[in-house]
């Protein structure tokens, strides 16, 4: 595993505890673990991971596994408007939102799910890019303002609406991942 610059862990295998840090993520509704993943249903089942310090006009990287069913905002920090979205739906395309600044319309969001698919979105304090299974997929002009933890999965934000996901092995860097970081990290020898 990639330990430079690691800060946070949730594996997520059977429970939200940070194994890397002292951030320990919450969990909302009982979402069960199964086979190794936290499985939200969509309804009313969420994680909260408590992300100091992720602000986009720095450098850092998240990189989290994700296997998307059914819904427009698997993931975001928690605001209404604006705020970070690491990868949503918008008129079938993919998305992603850096500190409020939306990325152009990237493929079919279809390619991304129902089946598991590693994510890193990592910036250089100007750029946030996002990866997609080791390939880049989008990137955006990164805002100033800031991000509002905790950051959500399976629960748009602030907004009361859900996704049904799965999700496991979220990490936080305190450096932008290289290209070859990120290949190890979708090939789950990193």
């Amino acid at each position: 595993m990639i330990t430079d610059g690691l800060i946070n862990r949730w594996e997520l295998v059977d429970d939200a505890i940070d194994s890397v840090g002292a951030d320990d993520a919450t969990i909302y509704n009982a979402p069960p673990f199964v086979d190794g993943a936290l499985s939200c249903d969509g309804v009313n089942q969420y994680l909260a991971i408590p992300i100091p310090g992720l602000y986009l006009n720095t450098t850092v990287s998240l990189t989290f596994w994700l296997y998307w069913i059914s819904g427009d905002i698997p993931t975001r920090n928690n605001t209404s408007s604006g705020g970070t979205i690491p990868v949503y739906s918008s008129a079938g395309k993919l998305r992603m939102r850096a500190q409020g600044l939306d990325s152009v319309l990237g493929q079919s969001v279809d390619l991304y799910k129902n089946r598991w698919v590693n994510f890193v979105l990592k910036s250089n304090g100007s750029v946030a890019k996002l990866y997609a299974d080791a390939s880049p997929a989008l990137s955006v002009t990164a805002g100033s303002g800031s991000v509002i933890s905790p950051m959500y999965f399976g629960k748009a934000g602030a907004a009361s609406t859900y996704s049904t996901i799965k999700c496991r092995d979220v990490r936080r860097y305190s450096r932008e991942l290289t290209d070859d970081e990120i290949a190890d990290i979708a090939a789950g020898v990193g």
